[in-house]
């Protein structure tokens, strides 16, 4: 089963009519069998990644990403506006 989010953007796009339940369940069955790792959750992660959505107007599950990239040095590819502007002045990289 993949992580929350992702179920939660497929129930979503269902219930916005932008796929259909047997599409949904095809997605979530082909992102299951991915190879991802899910990494573990901190306190402190956390409390950062709070810090960083009301510094920057983010959600926290984007301010999340954010955080997981810049404790990996992950580079990082949006088209959200806010996390861009977040991202430059942490140093990171933005995948073209």
């Amino acid at each position: 089963m993949p992580p929350f989010e992702v179920t939660n953007a497929l129930l979503m796009a269902q219930r916005r009519r932008r796929n259909s339940a047997s599409a949904a369940d095809e997605l979530e069955e082909a992102f299951g069998a991915l190879p991802i790792a899910i990494a573990p959750a901190d306190a402190p992660a956390a409390v950062r990644a709070a810090r960083l959505a009301c510094a920057h107007g983010l959600s926290v599950s984007v301010a999340t990403c954010l955080e997981l990239a810049r404790q990996r040095r992950f580079a990082m590819a949006s088209v959200d506006e806010k996390l861009c502007k977040a991202v430059s002045p942490d140093g990171l990289a933005l995948a073209d």
